[in-house]
């Protein structure tokens, strides 16, 4: 996710160049008392941007209310309140002139930070949600008997690093490790996000923003007469603490995480192609790696 922070950096070095140009050498009654403060939120937005990409969805409400309270404290004349009137660094930092049209201006700059975001953030939603559908070709069928809807997640952090399970198991569908999505079974009353949001939360210790669908999955496990219709999304990891895994993940499969980069976690899956369970992971899970690389670059 380096490449999100870019942008922001760029565009807090453009406006903070357009507004010292304004400051130096415009002298006008539009540019300067209109534009300037139009571009100053935005700059303010793109700046925070620039040192936290993540989380914060609120960012352009929150600049504005710092702007407000700078505009009330320009209307009592704070500076001046608490006298320090003639320290110039201070009476130009906090201003001393207050305007009900310098607020409109702020707003207008956050608003439309607002709008160049959600529309980035669109690309995400624009793809049409990838859908497989995969047959067991370990095991031979006979029969299924119950469907299971699974919600899993491709999750990524700011550097760029996805987050895997490893499972080490000796059982009859696996002698040995696996590589495989963070996620679960989907529990009566929840919906698909609370379902990642709370599997994230236990398996990685991750919470997360939820950024898009990828796609759905439908795969067979013959070997239980189980239809998966595994459910994906892309989601941003905002922070880890402890893991909640339950007795059987840490017991029977030794659940533990894998941080990768994009080409280390194709080379895990291959890795784990040598048995049954590996290979029908890895079908179900590289094509829903690859969109989600997409969706991301």
């Amino acid at each position: 996710m380096k490449n999100r922070r870019w942008p922001y950096v760029v565009a807090t070095i453009a406006l903070l160049l357009i507004e010292i140009y304004i400051g130096l050498f415009v002298r006008d009654r539009f540019v300067r008392p209109f534009l300037g403060d139009v571009l100053v939120t935005a700059l303010l937005c793109c700046l925070w941007r620039a040192i936290k990409p993540t989380g914060v969805r609120l960012l352009p409400l929150y600049v504005m209310a710092f702007a407000t309270v700078v505009e009330i404290a320009q209307y009592f004349d704070v500076v001046a309140l608490v006298g320090l009137e003639h320290n110039a660094f201070i009476s130009t930092i906090v201003g001393r002139s207050y305007s009900y049209k310098d607020l409109i201006c702020y707003a207008v700059g956050c608003g439309l930070f607002w709008a160049i975001e959600w529309a980035v953030k669109r690309r995400f939603k624009e793809k049409k949600p990838l859908y497989l559908e995969l047959q067991d070709t370990e095991w031979d069928f006979t029969y299924t008997d119950h469907d299971r809807h699974v919600a899993r997640a491709i999750v990524v952090d700011a550097d760029g690093f996805f987050y895997f399970n490893r499972l080490v198991r000796d059982d009859v569908f696996c002698r040995g490790t696996v590589v495989e999505t963070a996620g679960g079974g989907v529990e009566a009353g929840e919906d698909f996000h609370a379902a990642i949001r709370r599997e994230l939360k236990e398996e990685l210790g991750a919470e997360v923003e939820i950024l898009a669908e990828i796609g759905t999955v439908s795969d067979y496990y013959n070997l239980i007469h189980r239809h998966n219709i595994n459910h994906f999304y892309l989601c941003r990891a905002l922070s880890f603490g402890e893991t909640a895994m339950t007795e059987a993940e840490v017991n029977a499969f030794h659940l533990s995480t894998l941080k990768l980069t994009y080409e280390e976690a194709l080379a895990e899956y291959e890795r784990c192609c040598d048995g049954p369970l590996g290979r029908l992971i890895a079908a179900r899970e590289r094509p829903i790696l690859h969109r989600a690389k997409e969706m991301l670059t």
